[in-house]
């Protein structure tokens, strides 16, 4: 994911005749260009690793009706909750939105602007299952692998990069239970059509 162009291109400089296999788990924009347009081979692994269940997404305008009726399914059968949005300003109001409507469930949240002591706290108590709900910017896109967390929330959906939700996504549905990813948009009529292409996309 932070492997970019002119890592790349230094590779590519130490010899003229140098192979270069990419392996990526995100459609990294200019690498997927080439291959679309037959500059570069690409080969698609589709097969899940063992005992992997495909993480399931859906795509719609936001309500809180659905979004809790996403959160409640998942602690029903006992699970922890990603609860993502784009901008650290958008936290307060998603959290006390969460805390009005679910006022017995332990919630954390996690952002950059956090004191790095506060977040590994955070992150450890959400890891061993003490948090169930994990309000928290895009900084949990890498490096987190949390088998009992199984359902994403992303508010604000149409801020994200394509790229950063197929990142996002790949946080969930890391053990054998079913994942769920809900992309959450602000309104339809907002979306570019290539914005709405992308989402349909990131649903397949």
């Amino acid at each position: 994911q932070k492997f970019g162009v002119q890592q790349k291109e230094k590779i590519a400089s130490f010899k003229a005749s140098i192979d270069v296999l990419t392996l990526s788990a995100t459609p990294i924009p200019r690498t997927l260009y080439l291959a679309l347009t037959g500059f570069r081979d690409a080969s698609l692994m589709s097969t899940p690793p063992p005992e992997r269940v495909a993480v399931k997404t859906y795509v719609s305008a936001f309500s809180r009706e659905s979004a809790l009726s996403a959160i409640k399914l998942e602690l029903k059968r006992g699970g922890q909750v990603f609860y993502v949005v784009p901008r650290i300003k958008a936290i307060d109001d998603v959290l006390q939105f969460l805390k009005d409507s679910l006022p017995d469930v332990p919630m954390a949240i996690a952002h950059g602007k956090k004191v790095s002591k506060n977040i590994q706290l955070a992150m450890e108590k959400f890891s061993c299952g003490e948090i169930k709900i994990l309000v928290c910017t895009h900084i949990i896109e890498s490096g987190i692998d949390i088998p009992n967390a199984n359902t994403m929330i992303v508010q604000y959906a149409e801020l994200f990069g394509l790229a950063q939700l197929y990142q996002l996504r790949g946080r969930v549905g890391r053990s054998g239970r079913e994942g769920f990813t809900y992309l959450f948009y602000t309104d339809k009529s907002l979306l570019s059509r290539i914005a709405m292409v992308s989402c349909c996309s990131s649903a397949l």
